[in-house]
């Protein structure tokens, strides 16, 4: 979790599964929710900062994911009722730690490609262009 929060705030976001967005306070409190799952040969197991380098927010900004279109899937993975929502109104809408599950939740790469694709075909031509130049 704690690499979590600081790879957020070297993004640009400061956040711990959705209690700080773009400098906002949304609770008082922080709460340790389901590990995020690994598919591994023959199951799963439970994502670990030290041999999972995808642990870690850094891993998708530098492999080029947007900041936003990660949010976002890390917000739908704790709780999955805000996967539901569009990315902008699930961003703006608050964690329910009551409607959050407890079992731990599989990373689905395939699907935050597409959760990006989505959010990349939303943006302007400039923003997009900016992003790739910088």
């Amino acid at each position: 979790m704690v690499a979590l929060c600081e790879a957020g705030r070297a993004c640009g976001f400061r956040w711990c599964w959705g209690w700080w967005v773009h400098g906002v306070r949304w609770l008082n409190v922080h709460a340790h929710i389901a590990p995020l799952m690994k598919q591994i040969s023959g199951g799963k197991r439970k994502l670990s900062k030290r041999p999972d380098p995808e642990a870690s927010v850094d891993f998708y900004i530098q492999a080029g994911y947007p900041a936003e279109a990660v949010l976002y899937y890390l917000r739908g993975l704790a709780n999955g009722r805000l996967a539901e929502l569009a990315l902008h109104e699930a961003l703006a809408t608050p964690i329910r730690l009551d409607q959050c599950g407890v079992a731990g939740p599989l990373v689905d790469l395939v699907k935050l490609k597409d959760i990006s694709a989505n959010y990349i075909a939303t943006l302007p031509g400039f923003q997009i262009l900016d992003a790739v130049r910088s």
